[in-house]
């Protein structure tokens, strides 16, 4: 719909794990090439982990997709499968013969000569099995039984194992030790950095025809990254509907104000970490008075006064992001969202005014060394997490 009113030849944000927008971050460049190394190798059994949305799905595409053609793959996705169903979905993957599903020895008698000729003929095999945290203990069983198919020298069936952390801790657990001992590779997604969602959303644009610059604002991808918590996916949900909402009202690039509105409307945490806040935006200033007030509430204070003193003390000010980590996103990275007017930050708080350069302070303080006829001197670096004591005295050299 707003792709025209942009520029774009499609939606850059669709929600489909297309290896075409692959944004190869170091953990996503890491984890794909563990992956194409362990295809390539025939590794028995691999692991990719990560939170759900950080792209485990589509490195795992990227992976298959850059195997030789006529590779053959079978892929699950469905982890409620039942024994039986699993085995269902390997024959027709597989190509086996309905024979094979009569019994398990005919199974993988098929399943074994099967992947001798693929191994004969150069062909890649491999099975893929995505959220493979939610599998049955009996199916994670049999996963680990295919993967003891072998000749002398090579493993006739890569099995990848896909899933959120709590995989990592159903295969901590006792009865799966022998599955875990079979690891050969394994590989973690993390959630996006301020500057890497930066890259990740003009990337996007990028390869769907359009120019990031007219798209968002700095401030925008900021407070996207934070309402997302640095989630391509969340990131992906909030950039289509602010762009869908920015083509209504007719705002390109789409500002900081309706990526809050669209944040709003997805029941996202716009409190949750640190962030820039305008405080001329009385809708978040409001938000922050509801959260400030919740904290303050059983010594009595009313909402309107959390209001007040939020305005007066500039609450939300130490909550801020270092400018100095905003700033470096576009030149950094070199990309091109337009110069906007930042609004003017709040005050620092008077604690943090001095942080450099550090001032040294020397107190006298009564220590066991004053028994001893010594002097003693603590030196207090500003905001320091040690403290450095001298001492000295007839006789004595001078001792730190």
């Amino acid at each position: 719909m707003y792709e025209r009113y942009y520029g774009l030849e499609e939606r850059p944000f669709a929600l489909t794990s297309n290896p075409r927008y692959l944004l190869l971050i170091t953990a996503h460049r890491e984890a794909l090439s563990t992956l194409q190394y362990g295809l390539d190798t025939r590794r028995s059994l691999l692991v990719l982990v990560g939170e759900a949305g950080t792209g485990k799905t589509t490195v795992v595409r990227a992976a298959l997709a850059s195997q030789p053609a006529g590779a053959r793959f079978v892929s699950v996705t469905n982890p409620l499968l039942t024994r039986a169903e699993f085995f269902e979905q390997l024959i027709h993957g597989f190509g086996l013969s309905e024979k094979a599903a009569t019994s398990k020895t005919r199974f993988l008698e098929e399943l074994t000569a099967t992947m001798q000729e693929s191994l004969q003929e150069g062909v890649r095999t491999a099975l893929v099995v995505d959220e493979a945290h939610a599998l049955s203990h009996e199916v994670l069983e049999e996963i680990r039984l295919l993967a003891n198919l072998e000749t002398d020298d090579e493993k006739l069936l890569p099995v990848v194992l896909v899933g959120q952390p709590e995989l990592a801790d159903r295969l901590n657990e006792p009865g799966l030790r022998q599955l875990k001992q079979r690891i050969a590779l394994r590989c973690s997604l993390r959630p996006l950095r301020i500057a890497e969602t930066a890259a990740y959303i003009a990337g996007r644009i990028g390869v769907a025809g359009g120019e990031a610059a007219g798209m968002f604002t700095q401030e925008a991808v900021e407070l996207v990254h934070h309402c997302s918590h640095g989630v391509p996916r969340t990131i992906s949900v909030i950039c289509d509907n602010a762009l869908l909402a920015g083509f209504a009202a007719d705002e390109r690039p789409v500002g900081r104000h309706t990526i809050a509105d669209v944040c709003r409307d997805l029941d996202l945490d716009l409190l949750g970490r640190a962030t820039v806040i305008d405080p001329r935006d009385p809708g978040l200033v409001d938000a922050y008075a509801q959260k400030f007030w919740e904290m303050r509430r059983r010594k009595g204070i009313s909402l309107a006064a959390a209001r007040s003193q939020i305005m007066r003390s500039n609450y939300f000010g130490m909550m801020m992001l270092a400018m100095d980590e905003v700033d470096g996103i576009v030149s950094g990275l070199k990309l091109t969202f337009p110069d906007t007017v930042r609004p003017a930050p709040p005050p620092v708080p008077k604690c943090w005014a001095n942080r450099t350069p550090v001032v040294e302070r020397s107190i006298v303080i009564p220590t066991a060394a004053d028994d001893m006829g010594l002097k003693s001197s603590v030196s207090v670096p500003s905001l320091a997490s040690s403290i450095t004591v001298s001492l000295s005295g007839p006789g004595v050299s001078p001792k730190r």
